[in-house]
C-alpha cells in the first residue's frame, strides 16, 4: 500500500448549493472505502452564488426553463 503522502489527490471544486453536487458528494462516499489506497479526495467547497454576482451571470438551472425541468427529474431519480 502507497502512503498517504505518495497518494494522487484530486481536488475537487464543489459548488455547495448545488444539487449535482450534493449527488457527486454521496457517490464519493459510497466508493471512498474503495478508493482509499488509489486517490485521496480533498473538497473544496465554494459559494456559487458568489461566482454568478461576480462575473454578473445566472445560475443555468434557474435562467432556463428546460433545464428546471430536467433537474426536477434528476431530484425525484437520485432520492
Amino acid at each position: 500500500s502507497r502512503s498517504e503522502l505518495t497518494m494522487p489527490t484530486e481536488y475537487v471544486l464543489a459548488p455547495y448549493r448545488s444539487p449535482y453536487s450534493a449527488f457527486a458528494w454521496f457517490v464519493l462516499q459510497r466508493y471512498k472505502n474503495e478508493w482509499k489506497d488509489k486517490v485521496t479526495i480533498d473538497l473544496k467547497p465554494f459559494f456559487l452564488g458568489g461566482v454568478m454576482k461576480a462575473t454578473k451571470n445566472k445560475p443555468p438551472g434557474l435562467a432556463i426553463p428546460p433545464k428546471v425541468r430536467y433537474l426536477a427529474g434528476d431530484l425525484k431519480r437520485n432520492r
